[in-house]
């Protein structure tokens, strides 16, 4: 946690020193202002429930030809070969490794070949360019191999993902009652089913963490000396704060389909941050938000107005520890997401809003208008491991030039299942931010931003369907301005339910 208002010039000129300390000047130390009410908006560094399930297969004892690079003439002199690994292909849907492999088993004599595999080929090919059709495609399929589960399956998939919520629910069904499916299946089918019924319904998730911070101020050291152009300097003589609490957290969505992949969603979230030992530096905030979107296959478009409120003790310089209105925003969010490969994703993102202080004073000095934009790839390699990265811009402009800045940031990120029930999340961020207009008129400020955070969990540990995870996260930034450089670590337990 930071503090908005905590370094003071009680400019001390005498020969060639100053000292400053924290009590009256805001628009000396208003880095607290800038961090916590105007959040970095980035994507999530977690593939969501749908994105996991685009991984999902069911199991075949079909196998493919032992080397599968063969060329043209050896492909066409080996049909049993080729007829056997065209259908371990399409039995997995991999129509990446398609290649020209139906083409080839088209050329082979009528008697000898299957018409329906080039068929499903050709099905499958479609939803990369077509899904409508090829939807159409595998129904007509499905009507020629009725007990064919995996062309069932993989019907039931797009239809998912088509948004046809109620034709999948009936496939994956159907599926569950094929005596041909192992128990790996059932989970499977299970897996889209629960999704289903949970699509349109009010989603509910509580967290909470314990919090300990030595560092709510995010001030460099006591003692920090900057020395100025002109050889004077100022002094941090302000000590740092500390706070012990907790962090709880609830989040509310609900979405309505309707026709075509459209649909309409209504989210809202209340966050609170409690330091039992420091009341100066709690803070509450809301937000809701109501968003209309489309969604199919391989791309999903959304646009979100929203209204955010925050309220705040005060932080170091208030003697009051009561919570009272500090800011709201007004903004706009959009995002587009596209799958260019079964298994990458690429989303970008565009934000707008304007934060006004409930202080006129404050206000005149930090309200104003903040943007950013970003865009993000996901890699999936597997339904046990992910990796991603992003790039985002965020610019600030409010009412005085010396709190405005603009701030480039880029971050790598990887999830992972292992043996034995363990998963972890890690990311790293690195970013930089330049302010508009020189810092008391002295020089203009640029800070360097550096992030880790890493999560572990077990999965077979969990008390009444909630999974504990420890959590590190490490944050250094370091300014041309030294009294605003520091860093800090902070290692706490989160517990978080949905339902």
């Amino acid at each position: 946690m930071k503090k908005f208002s905590s370094l003071l010039c009680a400019v001390i000129l005498s020969a060639q020193s100053i000292t400053y300390a924290a009590e009256k000047s805001p628009d000396i130390n208003n880095h607290y202002l800038e961090s916590e009410t105007t959040p970095v908006v980035t994507q999530s560094t977690t593939p969501s429930d749908d994105d996991k399930l685009r991984g999902q297969k069911i199991s075949t004892d079909v196998q493919p030809a032992k080397k599968m690079d063969l060329t043209e003439t050896e492909w066409r002199a080996n049909p049993t070969k080729l007829q056997q690994t065209l259908l371990f292909l399409l039995a997995t849907n991999q129509v990446n490794h398609l290649n020209n492999l139906p083409e080839l088993y088209g050329l082979l004599p009528a008697n000898t070949r299957d018409d329906s595999l080039i068929e499903w080929a050709h099905a499958m090919r479609l939803t990369q360019t077509n899904l409508r059709q090829s939807i159409h495609e595998y129904r007509i399929l499905l009507g020629k191999f009725p007990d064919n589960d995996f062309i069932r399956f993989q019907l039931a998939a797009l239809l998912y993902q088509n948004q046809e919520f109620d034709a999948a629910k009936g496939q994956f069904q159907k599926l569950r009652a094929s005596p041909q499916m192992t128990e790996k299946d059932m989970g499977v089918f299970d897996k889209y089913l629960t999704a289903i019924e949970n699509k349109d319904k009010w989603h509910f998730s509580l967290g909470t963490s314990l919090l300990r911070d030595k560092n709510l101020t995010e001030m460099a050291a006591e003692g920090t000396v900057m020395t100025l152009p002109n050889g004077a300097t100022f002094t941090q003589i302000t000590p740092k704060e500390s706070g012990t609490g907790f962090n709880f957290g609830v989040n509310t969505e609900k979405r309505w389909s309707l026709q075509n992949g459209q649909y309409i969603g209504l989210a809202g979230s209340g966050n609170l941050k409690y330091y039992w030992n420091n009341h100066k530096f709690n803070e509450l905030t809301g937000y809701i938000g109501t968003s209309y979107g489309y969604a199919n296959s391989n791309i999903e478009m959304k646009a979100t107005p929203y209204y955010m409120k925050r309220w705040y003790a005060g932080g170091g310089s208030n003697d009051s520890d009561k919570l009272k209105s500090y800011t709201h925003s007004l903004g706009i969010s959009t995002s587009l997401a596209a799958w260019l490969t079964p298994t990458l994703k690429h989303s970008t993102y565009a934000n707008y809003s304007h934060e006004t202080y409930a202080n006129d004073n404050m206000d005149k000095r930090y309200g104003g208008n903040i943007k950013s934009v970003g865009t993000s790839l996901l890699y999936l390699r597997g339904t046990k491991q992910y990796f991603g990265s992003s790039l985002d811009l965020m610019r600030r402009d409010v009412g005085t030039e010396t709190n405005s800045y603009k701030r480039y940031g880029g971050r790598v990120f990887w999830g992972q299942e292992w043996p034995k029930g363990f998963a972890t999340q890690a990311s790293l961020s690195l970013a930089k931010r330049k302010y508009q207009a020189p810092w008391l008129g002295i020089v203009r400020r640029s800070d360097k931003e550096w992030n880790a955070n890493v999560s572990l969990w077990h999965k077979a540990v969990h008390f009444y369907g909630v999974t504990p995870r420890l959590t590190f996260n490490y944050q250094k930034t370091k300014s041309n301005i030294p009294i605003y450089s520091y860093d800090k670590n902070i290692t706490y337990i989160e517990l978080d339910k949905s339902f």
